[in-house]
């Protein structure tokens, strides 16, 4: 089974690539465009690894690993 990864950037170019390549080695992918899509992701289902911009607007990247280590 494969790592469970999310993508969390509100620049659509650099979430698509990303999913993109990830998708193309196997990585199972979520990509959300916000802190708070994050949150809400996160609360649904279990990642293994989460790529975060820190800087967003609204909720934060630093906000979100704050709230998502609860």
């Amino acid at each position: 089974m494969s790592a469970e990864i999310l993508i969390v950037d509100d620049e659509k170019n650099i979430r698509e690539s990303l999913q993109d390549i990830l998708e193309l080695e196997g990585y199972g992918v979520g990509a959300v465009d916000s802190g708070k899509d994050a949150l809400d992701k996160l609360n649904e289902e279990e990642y293994d690894l989460m790529l975060l911009e820190l800087k967003m607007p609204g909720i934060n990247g630093v906000e979100v690993m704050r709230q998502a280590r609860r």
